[in-house]
């Protein structure tokens, strides 16, 4: 009888791995480099599938990772502030691509509160800059004032990088 009640447990714990994809691909840019990324079905923090496109930064301790898959225009991934010896952050990113910029929401957890904060992005070659500008701050929620005024040029710069690169507690 025992048998009967950890079947259901076990089945239910078990992975669907027919419902997650994940194909290899390459892409050679204007410098010659070629690049490595992986096309992504329903795995954690890329909803909408596409490309899995990773970028990070490393400043003495202190890592910021970013993953993106984009379909379109349409983006969503994770993004990671891992600071030593501080609070950190980590949560979802969905928006999407106008021009060249990655216009996105972040939804995080930090110091045991939830907040969202608007994050811009400008993909330069293998560097990701991310905007800088004069910051709102209504409710939980922190947005540009004045989008026109966004600077890409004293932000923080993300260096491309293969997502098997990343370390897996930030994944």
């Amino acid at each position: 009888m025992r048998i009967f009640l950890f079947i259901p447990l076990i089945l239910l714990s078990c992975n669907d791995s027919a419902n997650s994809t994940e194909k290899q691909s390459s892409r050679q840019d204007s410098d010659g480099i070629i690049h490595a990324e992986k096309e992504v079905g329903n795995l954690p923090g890329h909803s909408l599938g596409g490309k899995a496109t990773c970028y990070w930064q490393i400043m003495q301790r202190d890592t910021f990772v970013a993953a993106f898959s984009q379909t379109g225009p349409r983006v969503s991934g994770k993004l990671t502030f891992d600071n030593y010896q501080k609070d950190g952050s980590s949560g979802t990113v969905e928006g999407k691509t106008e021009n060249d910029i990655m216009k996105l929401w972040y939804s995080f957890e930090s110091e045991g509160m939830h907040s969202v904060m608007e994050v811009w992005f400008k993909e330069e070659g293998d560097l990701l800059l991310r905007g800088t500008g004069e910051m709102h701050v209504r409710s939980d929620s922190s947005y540009f004032s004045d989008p026109g005024a966004v600077s890409f040029k004293n932000g923080q710069e993300l260096k491309k990088v293969d997502c098997d690169e990343i370390p897996l507690k930030y994944k």
